[in-house]
């Protein structure tokens, strides 16, 4: 999804710069909100997951330049599939690297208004980022920057996004998380159409018995770096998923195979 020029005002948070964990969602404890999402750095690698229902997927960017989005061992286990490490890839690609006095913009999130519903259980313990609905008709987008190596804090004042967090990387680079509001148009609904479509194949089925799905769909486009959209699946989609597999068994069946 391309950015666009809306302003921002409305969206807060409390930066935070360091080492380690960052932990956010959209909506509030007591509202309609999105799964909480976790960015941790460890050394010079940047991992990337969601607490949403039946997800076994984590997103891995290396000090190395290499990037996936992998599902767990766990995901294959639900399937009664044999289990391999090298099928583990749902998508491969390679991370941009940052120039000497530029940031590289390395991965993005999209969490639209229409996809936030109430949450069944919030961890009191652990510390999260709660960050303001977006509008009706619009998403919030998370910006994932990395700097080059730096001796200090960076500054994004002259970014025209929120900054949210700067994790600090063993070889000195930053992570800065930047979040934005923008509206979802119609030239922007093909994109998000194609990553619901790619979602729909990775729901677990130990989460058929809910009465919506959370799910993360992979973006993918030209303009802008690889990403992940947050999406809610309704109870019709499940009974027409169980359809498919239904029909898929049969047609295999009377093939032999």
């Amino acid at each position: 999804m391309q950015r666009g020029g809306n302003a921002d005002a409305g969206i807060c948070g409390t930066a935070r710069a360091g080492r380690g964990v960052f932990r956010f969602s959209v909506g509030t404890a007591s509202s309609p909100l999105s799964s909480i999402w976790k960015l941790y750095v460890r050394n010079d690698d940047i991992y990337i997951f969601f607490s949403g229902l039946g997800s076994n997927l984590k997103v891995s960017i290396h000090g190395s330049g290499s990037a996936h989005w992998s599902v767990s061992a766990e995901w294959f286990l639900q399937r009664g599939l044999q289990f391999r490490n090298q099928d583990r890839h749902v998508v491969r690609w390679d991370r941009g690297n940052p120039e000497p006095t530029k940031a590289a913009h390395i991965f993005r999130i999209i969490l639209p208004a229409s996809e936030l519903r109430p949450h069944e259980a919030i961890p009191e313990k652990k510390r999260v980022t709660w960050l303001p609905e977006p509008r009706p008709g619009t998403a919030l987008e998370m910006e994932f920057y990395l700097t080059p190596p730096r001796p200090s804090t960076p500054s994004t004042a002259t970014s025209p996004y929120q900054q949210l967090a700067l994790l600090e990387t063993q070889s000195g680079n930053w992570v800065a998380i930047l979040a934005h509001e923008e509206e979802v148009t119609p030239e922007k609904t093909q994109t998000l159409i194609d990553a619901r479509n790619g979602a729909e194949r990775l729901v677990a089925p130990t989460a058929l018995g809910h009465r919506e799905v959370r799910v993360i769909g992979f973006l993918q486009s030209p303009d802008n770096p690889p990403g992940l959209i947050e999406f809610v699946l309704p109870a019709g989609f499940l009974r027409e998923w169980m359809r498919r597999i239904k029909r898929w068994a049969m047609r295999l069946k009377m093939l032999g195979v």
